[in-house]
This record gives C-alpha cells, structure tokens and sequence, in this order.
C-alpha cells in the first residue's frame, strides 16, 4: 500500500509538472498581404521537454461544414514565429483557415498542443473618438486629443487635416503647428491602425477648431465677434468669452449660451491693442473644453481735432481765397467750407473736402468763385471726425469789400472791417493804380496806412483831376497769432473815375491846318462808338460819322468838301462812366 501510493504520488506530479510547464499555443493573427497571407504566433514560454516542430495546417475555410486540415508545411527551427503563406489568395472568393500544432517531448513522451483556428484578419479596428481639438490663443498652435482605442491588436493612430495624412504616432495627443487656425476653421480626424494594417474608414469622427473673426466699430467704441461653432461634439453649453487690453493678460468678460455664435463687447477703450479668443464647452457631465484661435486689433483714436482756423479771407485776380489752417488731419473725416452773405446767417455748404484731398496738409487753400467779388461774404469752416461727428468749427471770417466815389478834386474810399483774427488787425494799407495796370502789368504804390479803427479814406492827389485811379485795401494782422504767422487780406479792386469834359469847336478854317479838323476835346469822353450827324442849312443831312477819334475834315458823305457856309450838327456819345451826352450846335465853314 505505501508502494502503489508513492507510485501514485510520483505519476500525479509528474501530471502537474507537465501541465503546468504546459501552455496555449496562440496564433495571434492572420494577416493578408496581397496573394500571400502571413502567420503570427506565440509559443509557450516553456513546455516540459525538448521542442520537436511547428506544424501549419490550412483548409478552405467553410464555417457550417469545415473540410479536415491538410498539412501546409513544418518547421523545425525554434524560436520561430512567424511564416508567409505564398500565393493563398489567388483563388478568388476563397478564404484559408489556419491552425498550428506545437509538437514536443515530455518526458520522453510526445505531446502537441494545437492553436484555436483563424482566417485572414480583414477586420478594422474600432474607430478613434477625439476628445476635443483646441487652439493655444497665446500661440495659436492647435492640438489635438483622443481617447484610447480598445481594439485588441491595435498598432498605430492616424492624424488627419483637412483630409490629408498629416502623423502616424502611438500617442495620444498631436501639436499642429503647421496649419494656421487664425485663416479658416480647420478639420481634424484621427483614425488607426491594426497590426495587420488594417485601417478604420476616414469620415466617422470629424472635429473643426473654432475660427474667430471680429471687427471693431471706433465710432461706437464696439467690437463684433462672429466665430463658427465647434463641430464634433453633440451639443455644447456654452461659451466664454476671453479678452486682452495691451497685452496684459486674457481675462473672462462673459458668457453665452452655446447655440449662439456672435457677441458684441461694447465700450471698448479706445487706441488700444485688444485681443478675444471664446471657448467652448461640451455639452457633458465631465468638463472638456476647445479654445477658438485669438483675433487681434487695435482700436482706433477718433482723436481730438482742434485749431480749426480761417488764416485769412483775400481777393486775388478777382477770385476770393480761403486760407484754412488743419489740425491733426489723421483723425479728420472731412472739412465742410460754408458760405453766407454777410448780413445773413444762412451758411450753405460751399465745398466739403474729404480726408484723401486734405492728408499732410497743415494749410488748405480753397478758391471761391462768384459772380461778384464787391458782394460782401461771410464764411466757416466745419470739422468732421471720423465718426462723422462735427467736433469743431472755425471763427466766422469774411472778404473786404472797398466802394469809392469820385467828388471832383478827391476821391473818397470806405469798406467794411476785416473780422478774421483773434488779435485783430494791426493797419490797413491804401494801394492805388493811376493808368490800365489790367494791361501794362504795373504794380500798385501805397498812398497810406491808417490804423484799425478806420474805415474810409480820402484821397486828395491833384493829379488824380480828369484821371481814373483803382484803389484796394490790404488788411494787415497784429501780432500774437496763435500759430505765430502775420496774415495779410485784400479787398477788392475799385477803379474811379475823374469828372468828363467835352468842348466842341464852332469853327473850321478848311485852308487853316490848325483849325480844318472838328475835334472832340475834353476828358474822360468817348470818342468811338458815338453818333455825330451835320446838316446843312436846309435841314438837309450832309454826313454821318460813328467815330470822331481822327476828326470831321468838313467834308459831305460822297467825300466832296462843303461849301462855305453855316451848317448844324447834332452829337450823342458817353463818357468813361457811362454816361450819356448830348451835344448840339452850329459850325461856320471858311474857305
């Protein structure tokens, strides 16, 4: 009895001992690699004797009446684990069924263990699930996460952007530094791979980073965000709203609900760098977040616009001329130039100039036009900042206008004051012409200067008797301009005219040369352009002559010489002002 129970004891262990040096054969996988399949498998680690061989039996694969094994190939060369069946998938439509059988000795006694059945693995792995895609707003890289995938032989991950391969990594996560997420919304997909190779189908799990855009309005001191809503998740919460002055750090300013994708930040600090990113939140108990890519600008000054002033109102070549001073024209929108009579308050818009005409210019010089330059005009000019806004205006500034008459021996000269200058005007400069300067290109002489408190003046020249004298006024600024310049204004130009005299002889010696000619004499008489008829004694008309700048010789209209005798004339001409004169009287004709 102690005998058959050691016998017992020593054939149990040697049971054990072989079981448990004793393990699966495993045949991992069957990969298809064009026409040949590829066998994968796992060896024991240990089996309780010598190793004899692998054998690789194959069957067309038939799941509801499988055919028996035949033997493909052994191998007898340990560790060996793996084979490449050549050409098993040249008959099309058919698939092979592997198995392998592990032969060995133990204890002298052979044993095989046989791997479970298995066909070409055609099989994709389960599809990838991204957590979330998100934009760094300081960097704007974009990185993307996912969670593990569980199939079982699984390899490799996938990284796709807008549809193009971009990585192949074992990681969960991938940095984008490549695309740009501050030019457009960018897709991502992560897909993976098999250790056959198998690939999960591109298209099933697409996310999109957020693109922000925005756009400020200085005039209302706003900003417009507009973003696109992150795609991948089913539904989100909600969004935050993150904003940075200056560079001074992202601060959260609001949220909103997550079905909206606009917002509008008002009372924006003004020439300011600003910055805004959103965030969104997935719609879960587990918080997961995706920031939007930063959108940055930089917010206008509408600036202070000042100093807008008329430097001076001047007649120049019988045209008015408007010299206007411009302040800080990087914050002008436009300058309206308005005019009125200067009785009036009625401005009108006499011409509007926009920030393109008027840019770098310290002094705009606008040029008035009207019908006539002895009206008196008032004018203003109006500031318009870039919002539109009227935020300053000028001082009311007008043209002089000189009136004179002529009182036989002196003329006499009044005109309106000149109104333009914040320190008023110093003197007024009297400037006179004595001949046609319109013609000869002569320049004024100046007669006198008077002070600031006068407005007419007397001009007693003798030599001005019978002659026509052209006066203007040129107004000179004190000193202490608030732009440290002496301005100058002209006025119009008025011409007077000297009293006319006309003498007439009653006489003409036709064989006398000093006296044969009938000559108008006088001043300031229109010679030309006038009428002058003769008649005989009779009542008869002997002659009529338009033009007597060269005389009557007393001869009759066929070019015959009169006979001596009395004869009458009638004349009717002007004078330098225009006025009409009737001359009639009788002449003796001597032989």
């Amino acid at each position: 009895m102690p005998f058959i129970r050691k016998i017992s004891i020593i054939i149990f262990f040697v049971f054990f001992w072989c079981k448990a040096f004793t393990q699966e054969m495993t045949l991992s996988r069957v990969c298809e690699n064009g026409n040949n399949n590829i066998l994968i498998w796992i060896r024991p680690t240990s089996f309780c004797d010598n190793f004899i061989s692998y054998a690789i039996y194959f069957r067309e694969y038939k799941p509801s009446s499988p055919d028996p094994y035949t033997l493909l190939t052994e191998i007898f060369t340990d560790p060996t684990t793996t084979y490449t069946h050549i050409n098993a998938n040249t008959n099309f439509g058919k698939k092979n069924e592997y198995k392998i059988t592990l032969n060995y000795l133990c204890s002298g006694i052979p044993k095989t263990i046989d791997s479970q059945d298995k066909i070409a693995d055609l099989i994709p792995p389960d599809p990838t699930v991204i957590d979330s895609i998100s934009v760094d707003p300081i960097t704007n890289v974009v990185y993307v996460s996912w969670f593990p995938n569980k199939t079982t032989d699984f390899s490799d991950y996938s990284v796709y952007s807008s549809g193009i391969e971009i990585k192949i990594t074992k990681s969960l996560s991938h940095t984008d530094a490549t695309n740009n997420p501050k030019s457009k919304s960018i897709s991502y997909e992560v897909t993976g791979y098999d250790s056959c190779g198998n690939k999960n189908n591109f298209g099933q799990n697409q996310h999109n980073t957020i693109y922000l855009i925005s756009s400020i309005d200085t005039c209302k001191s706003s900003v417009n965000l507009n973003w696109s809503h992150y795609k991948g998740w089913d539904s989100i919460s909600k969004y935050y709203i993150f904003r940075s002055i200056n560079s001074s750090g992202y601060i959260l300013i609001d949220s909103i609900n997550g079905k909206t994708n606009s917002y509008i930040n008002n009372s924006v600090p003004l020439q300011s760098t600003i910055s805004y990113f959103v965030r969104a939140i997935k719609d879960t108990s587990i918080l997961t977040s995706s920031s939007s890519n930063s959108t940055d600008m930089q917010s206008a000054k509408r600036g202070v616009i000042k100093s807008t002033y008329i430097n001076y109102v001047s007649i120049e070549n019988s045209k008015i001329e408007i010299s206007i001073h411009v302040d800080s024209t990087n914050y002008l929108e436009k300058l309206n130039i308005n005019k009125s009579p200067v009785n009036q308050n009625a401005f009108s818009l006499l011409r509007a100039y926009s920030h393109g005409e008027i840019n770098a210019l310290s002094n705009l010089i606008h040029i008035d036009n009207p019908s006539v330059v002895e009206d008196a005009w008032k004018y203003k000019v109006i500031a318009f900042d870039v919002c539109n806004l009227a935020v300053d205006s000028s001082q009311t500034s007008g043209n002089i206008v000189l009136n004179g008459e002529n009182q036989g021996d002196k003329n006499l000269l009044y005109w309106s004051k000149y109104f333009t200058w914040n320190t008023g005007v110093k003197s007024y400069i009297i400037n006179r012409y004595l001949d046609n300067y319109m013609v000869t290109g002569s320049n004024p002489v100046v007669i006198n200067t008077l002070n600031q408190s006068d407005s007419f003046f007397v001009d007693f020249d003798p030599g001005l008797v019978g002659k026509t004298a052209c006066y203007y006024i040129e107004a000179e600024q004190n000193t202490g301009s608030i732009f440290g310049k002496t301005e100058k204004s002209k006025s119009n130009v008025f011409c007077i005219e000297g009293n006319s005299s006309i003498y007439l002889p009653n006489a003409l010696h036709l064989n006398n040369g000093q006296n044969s000619i009938f000559l108008i004499r006088g001043l300031n008489i229109n010679t030309t352009n006038l009428y002058f008829e003769v008649f005989d004694r009779w009542g008869r008309s002997v002659i009529i002559l338009n033009d007597l700048s060269s005389g009557w010789a007393g001869i009759d209209k066929d070019g015959s010489v009169l006979e001596q005798g009395l004869y009458f004339y009638l004349l009717k001409t002007t004078n330098t002002k225009g006025e009409t004169i009737n001359k009639n009287g009788g002449i003796y004709i001597f032989k």
